[in-house]
């Protein structure tokens, strides 16, 4: 319910219309036609920053991936050094074997999408059936779902090809800048006796005795690069997760459904303005015959299982000196019966109000996210509102009291009073919502009786609680399947990583780790020592995961809070989406660790001493 707001398709139709000479007061919009052709702009903003975030995850995965992969590679470019190739040259030979990876991924990366691109899609709509938003109109998601599974709307078009495969070499060439630079720089001498550590002399320190906790800490100290690159890598893709999860934990449906539903059961008057063709569904006209009379009010009181009524009246209103052609936003006025008197003094964050003195009908409270649009209103400022009553718009002027902050299910106005005083103002029926509770174990039986009586009259609808909280169930189904798979693919991609780390770790070393084992290292002693290695990159990347991402999480959490995103209020730790990590985590270690020490025992002492002769 509130006043119209053209939106700018509606007001290029009313342009469209006075340049044939009809008047914009003429012209009807076919709301539903720009519903089922309207494109959010928030969605394509959306869209960009998940390009962004798979870009960055990408460069960061894929450079680390090709630096760790630097220690056997440098001493080839070496060699090319020696023989007479340049910088560009060798710069060039990295360049294109990233090149040559990807040309051989992307067909296939192409082909896997184009294949689940439509039953995704087709996944997405079917659980969205039960989402009803102010975008979506009845069997709107069942038409789509019907053409999706007829084939008869295309989903794949060329500029998604040609987009996917431009962010798939701008990842590729972003991620090999410093391989490159790092091949290219380095002399041929250099180059031949390179190891993987820096190349600046320094002391070496030394040790009168061995272990493996000193093997360990010397061969994660000896590129700390490396090291600190795949644990930041691994975490960045856990501070995701943990963000993803915080979000996903304080955004309940059972929480968001109470926020901006009341009670268990309304009737409403069902009102909208601007609409030509329905001029009578004006509030100002159904005011002056409401259907929701006392008598009407009485008898819902009488229907069994019904435990409490409360009423909740309003007004149309206008700010007359800051937006009187409400192209901003209304200033509608809400009454509340003295049942809600401490639930609106409670709500309140700036300044202060005494009930009794808002029923004189000079002070109002002002809803807090008004001053998003109007942030010069405060608690003592003085506000002019021109109020639409049958008698016709009457300019009133009002001291703002105090401003509150309330869930969208208790003020659906930018004014609160009571309801006393706002009766003041119009001799009209001015009831528009009735909020009401009922008994859980008559809940169906009651439902039914109020859905009976709301049908005498066609400007009477009804909602319940149960239908938002399906609504948000659904909704949240749809965000964490699609918040989930997109990490799932980002985790792919880390631990391809951290496998590729072991790996070169491992191998690049074959010939020192045989050597000690001719001198007595044992099979169990170099187990422990990859082990102890692998806890290391565990422990490390937990550390950015939990540590970072719980604040990142927190951090989300408030400016969700603040802007009232999706009518979060309450800050709920993801513990058990935390603990999964960690388990996920450590599991893949242990069985990396397992498969990387199983195929290096496959070889023979003898092979790993002589290994890179």
């Amino acid at each position: 319910m509130g006043s119209r707001l053209w939106t700018p398709r509606e007001e290029k139709a009313c342009e469209m219309g006075e340049d044939f000479g009809v008047d914009r007061d003429n012209v009807v919009v076919n709301t539903t036609y720009l519903l089922a052709n309207y494109t959010d702009p928030g969605l394509y903003t959306g869209i960009g920053a998940i390009i962004l975030v798979v870009v960055a995850a990408g460069v960061l995965c894929i450079y680390s991936i090709y630096y760790v992969s630097m220690v056997p590679k440098i001493q080839e470019y070496g060699r090319l050094r020696a023989m007479g190739a340049t910088r560009r040259q060798v710069r060039q030979v990295v360049f294109r074997e990233g090149l040559a990876v990807a040309f051989a991924a992307l067909p296939t990366g192409l082909l896997l999408g184009s294949i689940l691109a439509r039953p995704v899609l087709l996944t997405i709509y079917k659980m969205a059936d039960n989402v009803e938003t102010a975008y979506t109109e009845p069997g709107m998601h069942q038409l789509c779902v019907e053409l999706l599974e007829k084939g008869q709307v295309p989903i794949l078009r060329w500029w998604i090809y040609l987009l996917t495969i431009l962010a798939v070499l701008a990842t590729v060439w972003l991620s090999l800048v410093k391989p490159m630079r790092l091949a290219a720089r380095v002399s041929p001498v250099e180059a031949m006796r390179y190891q993987g550590g820096s190349s600046r002399k320094k002391d070496r320190r030394g040790y009168e005795s061995l272990n493996i906790s000193r093997l360990t800490r010397t061969n994660l100290g000896r590129n700390k690069r490396r090291t600190v690159l795949t644990v930041l890598t691994l975490g960045s893709i856990g501070i995701l997760f943990m963000a993803v999860a915080t979000v996903l934990s304080c955004a309940s449906p059972k929480e968001i459904a109470r926020q901006e539903f009341e009670g268990d059961y309304q009737i409403y008057v069902d009102s909208w303005e601007g609409d030509k063709m329905n001029p009578d569904r004006a509030w100002a006209s159904i005011m002056q015959d409401n259907p929701l009379s006392s008598a009407f009010i009485e008898e819902v009181r009488s229907v069994p299982g019904v435990e409490g009524v409360k009423v909740r009246s309003w007004l149309q209103g206008s700010l007359s000196d800051l937006d009187p052609e409400r192209q901003i936003t209304t200033a509608n006025l809400e009454g509340y019966e003295d049942s809600y008197k401490e639930v609106i003094l409670s709500g309140i964050t700036e300044g202060t109000a005494d009930w009794d003195e808002l029923k004189k009908g000079e002070k109002i409270i002002m809803n807090q996210r008004l001053q998003h649009w109007f942030p010069d209103l405060t608690a003592g400022s003085q506000v002019k509102l021109l109020l639409e009553t049958e008698q016709g718009p009457v300019e009133r002027t009002f001291e703002i009291a105090a401003v509150g902050a309330y869930p969208s299910g208790i003020c659906g106005g930018n004014f609160l009073l009571p309801a006393e005083s706002l009766a003041r103002f119009s001799s009209a029926n001015l009831s528009q919502t009735l909020v009401i509770t009922v008994d859980k174990e008559q809940k169906e039986e009651a439902f039914q009786a109020l859905d009976a009586m709301a049908q005498i009259s066609p400007y009477l609808a009804t909602d319940t609680y149960d239908t938002h909280l399906q609504t948000w169930e659904s909704g949240m189904g749809i965000i964490a399947l699609l918040g989930y798979a997109f990490l799932i693919v980002l985790g792919a991609i880390g631990i391809m990583n951290l496998v590729n780390t072991m790996i070169n770790s491992i191998y690049t070393r074959k010939k020192e780790l045989g050597m000690m084992q001719a001198i007595g290292l044992s099979e169990r002693q170099l187990l422990g020592m990859m082990q102890m290695e692998g806890l290391f990159y565990t422990a490390g990347t937990l550390a950015v995961a939990l540590g970072i991402g719980s604040l990142a999480g927190y951090g989300v959490f408030r400016y969700m809070k603040a802007e009232n995103i999706m009518n979060v209020t309450s800050y709920h730790y993801p513990a058990l989406p935390a603990v999964l990590l960690a388990l996920v985590v450590a599991l893949t270690q242990v069985l990396l660790t397992c498969a990387v020490s199983r195929s290096f025992r496959k070889m023979s002492l003898i092979d790993r001493i002589r290994y890179s002769e």
